[in-house]
């Protein structure tokens, strides 16, 4: 199956509706990939005698070609998925850790100075420490402050 003529039609859509497309350098990026892919692809209709299997170069030609289709279509996604390759790869990486565990969402540990929803009060002073001579007897006011004896 031949993936150029899904390519060249997203390629017209987006030509169509320019607002798809969220980063243009991209998009034009692939557009010339486009335009190597359709000279490599005469190159190789030259090169070729039907009914024989193509030999030397033209077999680099067509490796190139198709590793050309592969890097293009990257480049559409990232284009109107308003992604860079950095981004890409870290949803990857995020999807790929999320199906190894087994899991459907991943599991995020935030740091309490990044949480939005840590509790920013700041923490009370602690819980006074019961004395291990037992409870202080209280001072009777009446006694005038002296210091009991008993």
């Amino acid at each position: 199956m031949d993936i150029s003529v899904p390519i060249v039609g997203f390629i017209f859509v987006c030509v169509i509706y320019p607002h798809l497309v969220k980063h243009k350098p991209q998009f034009y990026m692939a557009f010339a990939v486009v335009l190597v892919i359709l000279v490599l692809n005469a190159i190789i209709d030259i090169t070729t005698t039907p009914g024989t299997p193509p030999k030397g170069i033209t077999v680099l030609f067509i490796v190139v070609r198709d590793v050309l289709w592969i890097v293009d279509l990257i480049l559409l996604v990232l284009a109107s998925g308003g992604l860079s390759m950095h981004q890409l790869t870290g949803e990857f990486k995020n999807a790929y850790e999320v199906m190894r565990r087994g899991e459907t969402t991943p599991t995020v540990i935030i740091p309490e100075r990044d949480n939005p929803y840590a509790n920013k009060t700041p923490p009370t002073s602690p819980p006074p420490v019961a004395s291990p001579l037992g409870p202080a007897s209280p001072s009777s006011p009446t006694n005038g402050g002296s210091i009991p004896l008993a």
